[in-house]
């Protein structure tokens, strides 16, 4: 049992490590071809659209990365979104999870049934018009720039929703995401995937901050705030799930240095 907990653990600890590796990788790619054509935040001001080969560029890119993951290190099973993995009790369990209903593992092959696809491509589907009505009531324009709200929205779903899919059946994203905040902490792969998304919900809302100022400058349009601000929380969050899983997979001994150290000096500040 405790062998089973500890490889589950490393095997999910690679999954985010080379998800988060991917990121920062094809990132500077992804700015260059986004940037290949003209100055997209110029086709913003001009044309009041985003690109649509950015579009199609940053979700091409997310499902490529997820690809990847999943065939250098296949799952036995989908992680159990509300069972921490001591045997699942009902007090690590979420308030919902229509895996919790079964005790039988779901296979690798599951996720990739047409079904499964299918129900996940409507999850995703919903993910952009639920998105759309968030940022509207946050307030992004409602009928002018309609489209823009629409484009940047599914850029942002791409970023947020892709990477739950290593611990979430792309089936039930929605339907777990209700209740994010009762996800068990002892997940640490799920621990991991909540904060990410969090990161970039806030990093996104503190992008707007610019927006009403009176600064009177072209790059203070919507959404070019916001999607400069999501591009930055999106790449920084990776960038530091990286640096930390590198070293907490192949240089452990510099982390346990690191905290016996911070307890040896509070314990000097007590005295």
């Amino acid at each position: 049992m405790k062998l089973t907990k500890a490889m589950n653990a490393l095997f999910e600890a690679k999954r985010d490590l080379l998800y988060s590796g991917e990121t920062l990788f094809l990132m500077p790619f992804l700015c260059y071809f986004a940037f290949r054509n003209g100055n997209p935040l110029k086709e913003i001001l001009e044309k009041d659209e985003l690109p649509y080969d950015l579009i199609f560029l940053v979700g091409l890119s997310e499902a490529m990365k997820l690809l990847v993951v999943f065939l250098v290190y296949p799952f036995p099973h989908l992680p159990d979104l509300g069972r921490s993995y001591d045997g699942g009790s009902k007090s690590h369990r979420l308030p919902y999870s229509k895996r919790d209903s079964s005790s039988k593992n779901i296979n690798q092959t599951s996720f990739l049934k047409p079904m499964e696809l299918m129900k996940g491509a409507i999850n995703f589907v919903g993910a952009f018009v639920l998105c759309h009505i968030m940022l509207v009531l946050f307030g992004a324009p409602f009928i002018k720039d309609y489209n823009l709200t629409f484009q940047f929205s599914m850029i942002l779903v791409f970023w947020l929703l892709f990477p739950l899919c290593m611990v979430i059946r792309p089936s039930v994203l929605l339907s777990e995401l209700v209740y994010i905040s009762a996800w068990s902490g002892d997940n640490k792969a799920l621990c991991r995937g909540k904060w990410r998304f969090l990161v970039l919900i806030l990093g996104t809302w503190m992008g707007a901050v610019v927006m009403p100022l009176d600064w009177d400058r072209p790059w203070q349009k919507w959404p070019i705030p916001c999607l400069m601000s999501a591009t930055f929380s999106y790449t920084a969050v990776n960038l530091l799930y990286f640096l930390y899983l590198f070293v907490s997979l192949y240089n452990p001994q510099l982390i346990k240095s690191f905290s016996s150290k911070s307890s040896h000096s509070s314990k000097i500040k007590c005295y």
